[in-house]
């Protein structure tokens, strides 16, 4: 009985956390959500000075003009420099207009234990043209010191 008893207790105790763990996931997806909404609002603001504040000093951007990133060892560049020679270019009013659809795919990198992508559907499925997929512009997110950060932008395909 007293095996029963602690086989029921471990049951319990590995069904809590389980449940923890699941809180505090959906609680990251939703703030994660959240500050890419904050970044898009900013992007349309303009709002370089509180952008910069919520990115490290390099940012990875996939998304950037190759004439832009061929000053740079592959993607990842200063941030001042993307703010400042790169920025307007890449969200023009309708990548703008687009990302405002509000359509997202949230993805956990499991490879790195702190690097989130929010894709926004910028291209629903054969909207570009005929048999053409979609497409999706991505907002990569890390947590430094507590606070999220802009750790770069892509688009798929």
């Amino acid at each position: 009985m007293k095996s029963f008893s602690l086989i029921i207790g471990i049951f319990s105790l590995f069904a809590s956390l389980s449940c923890q763990a699941q809180q505090t996931k959906q609680t990251e997806e939703k703030q994660v959500l959240a500050f890419a909404d904050s970044v898009v609002k900013w992007i349309e603001k303009k709002d370089i000075k509180t952008l910069q504040s919520r990115t490290g000093k390099l940012i990875d951007c996939y998304a950037c003009s190759e004439e832009f990133t061929k000053n740079y060892e592959g993607y990842k560049l200063p941030a001042a420099d993307f703010y400042k020679e790169e920025f307007k270019r890449l969200f023009g009013a309708d990548l703008l207009t687009r990302l405002k659809r509000n359509k997202t795919i949230y993805v956990k990198q499991p490879e790195e234990k702190n690097l989130h992508v929010v894709y926004y559907t910028i291209f629903n499925k054969d909207e570009a043209a005929p048999g053409h997929e979609g497409g999706q512009f991505g907002i990569w997110v890390t947590k430094e010191n507590g606070q999220y950060k802009i750790y770069g932008f892509d688009t798929i395909p």
